[in-house]
């Protein structure tokens, strides 16, 4: 049944108009479903795949948090919105653009030196980090067991990186966990 102007985005049941959100490719309909006060549509619609540059933009300056997480993990996601992003206020939302597969090193850099351990215990994971990143990981959560251990046990390090973590780190938590998991230094 084809969809009359009556039917069109916003006057539909809400579980409806999430349905669309997230799935629409019809332009004039995903812009008419950004202006929805429920914040379901609105994350939903973060989601779609089919999102124009002008709609990330939009939901990347959303009110509420919860949006802009949904858009950090975008995969259209300009490098500006990514930028703008790792500035964000919300500490959920600058962790999860760790995550995005499009942030640059130089955001990875910036998120590194980032005083949330929320952040820095979601970009320990990353297998993206080079080892400037690390460097400065270890150095903002020098004190913060909970990211340095989550750091030590990165599967995506490579041995010669945590070998140098190894003897350039004074904190022996993260150095016990070295040892254990990677065989590094002396038993």
């Amino acid at each position: 049944m084809p969809v009359n102007k009556m039917q069109r985005g916003l006057s539909r049941s809400i579980f409806e108009q999430m349905t669309l959100a997230r799935t629409s490719e019809d332009k004039k309909l995903l812009l008419e479903l950004s202006e929805s006060n429920d914040l379901a549509v609105r994350m939903s619609l973060a989601q779609n795949k089919n999102l124009s540059f002008a709609l990330i933009v939009k939901l990347a300056n959303d009110d509420v948090a919860d949006v802009r997480k949904w858009i950090s993990l975008h995969e259209k996601a300009p490098i500006y919105v990514l930028n703008r992003l790792a500035e964000d206020q919300s500490a959920s939302v600058r962790a999860l653009l760790s995550g995005n597969p499009n942030t640059s090193s130089e955001i990875l850099l910036k998120l590194a030196q980032d005083q949330d351990n929320r952040v820095g215990y979601l970009l320990a994971q990353q297998g993206r980090l080079t080892a400037e990143v690390v460097e400065v990981l270890i150095e903002t959560y020098q004190n913060d067991n909970l990211v340095i251990s989550r750091l030590a046990k990165n599967p995506y390090l490579n041995k010669k990186v945590k070998q140098m973590l190894y003897i350039l780190t004074g904190n022996e938590s993260f150095r016990e966990s070295l040892r254990m998991d990677n065989n590094l230094g002396e038993k």
